[in-house]
This record gives C-alpha cells, sequence and structure tokens, in this order.
C-alpha cells in the first residue's frame, strides 16, 4: 500500500468486508489467540495482532448495541461515530465483520505516509461491505454514520 500511494496516482484506498466472514469467526471465538501454532504462521499472526483491536471494540459494542461506535481518523482530533445495525439485520458475525472494516480503517489512516495525502484530499478512504448471501454491496457514509447500500442513484453522493 505504502509503495501505491507514494507514487501519486492513488486516489482511493477501500477496506472490504463481507457476510459469512469465517476468519472473523476464528477471531470473535478467540480459537487462534490460544492456538500453539500462531507465532510460527504469519497470517494467524497478523490476524491476531490486527485484529484483536476489532474485538476490543467489538465487545464494547455488545454492551450498548444501540450508542454509537467512535472511531479515530488521521489525528485524534478527528474523529467520527458509526451506527453498526441499527435496524438489528445482520448475524452477530456481520456486525463483527462490519466492525472490522470501520475499525481497519482507522488503522489505515494512523500509517504516516498517508497523512499528507489524506489531509489535503488527494487520497481518500473507503468501508465496503458486501452481503454475499444477497449479493448487495454497502459503503460506510461518515455523513449517514452507517453502512449503506451502493445503488446507481447514490453512488456519486457516497463517494
Amino acid at each position: 500500500m505504502e509503495w501505491a500511494c507514494s507514487q501519486g496516482s492513488l486516489e482511493h484506498v477501500i477496506v472490504c468486508g463481507h457476510s459469512n466472514c469465517q476468519i472473523l469467526d476464528v477471531l470473535g471465538k478467540s480459537q487462534i489467540q490460544s492456538a500453539p501454532n500462531c507465532r510460527s504462521s504469519p497470517f494467524l499472526s497478523w490476524l491476531t495482532q490486527h485484529g484483536n483491536s476489532t474485538l476490543t471494540r467489538f465487545e464494547r459494542y455488545e454492551m450498548d448495541r444501540l450508542q454509537p461506535i467512535t472511531f479515530q481518523g488521521i489525528s485524534p482530533k478527528e474523529l467520527w461515530d458509526a451506527y453498526v445495525d441499527p435496524q438489528c439485520h445482520w448475524t452477530d458475525q456481520d456486525q463483527f465483520s462490519q466492525v472490522n472494516v470501520l475499525q481497519q480503517l482507522q488503522n489505515v489512516s494512523s500509517h504516516g505516509f498517508l497523512k499528507p495525502r489524506l489531509k489535503s484530499g488527494a487520497l481518500q478512504l473507503h468501508g465496503m461491505w458486501l452481503d454475499s448471501r444477497q449479493q448487495l454491496p454497502y459503503l460506510f457514509s461518515k455523513e449517514q454514520q452507517r453502512f449503506v447500500q451502493i445503488t446507481d442513484n447514490n453512488i456519486d453522493s457516497l463517494l
């Protein structure tokens, strides 16, 4: 990502997630955190390291699902809220996947090499989530503070 962004022509970074995500289900059940081969597997090590922040945030979300989750943008002063599944439509696994997309947006925005381009507006971060059961794409809207189904009618306003 650093190389692609340093070339200057990249305008959008999209963090993607999807429903029925089995990897996140494994993390959510804490099965890999105690796995003896976690350190020997680069994938499991990466997932544990970067997934723990999602797990912590999801546990806080579960305490009061009607409250927004606050995320940090490119600086500690830039905060944004997200409501995850306010209609109680998705499974816990799907909600966890959506929280993960938002958490990874926060993680990506913390990279120092991205901050100047993010501040200037030359680079935009997006969170996308796919309902793989119904093949429906969603994009996170900071304005609406939730994932919004992408349609021909709203794609321009979402971007």
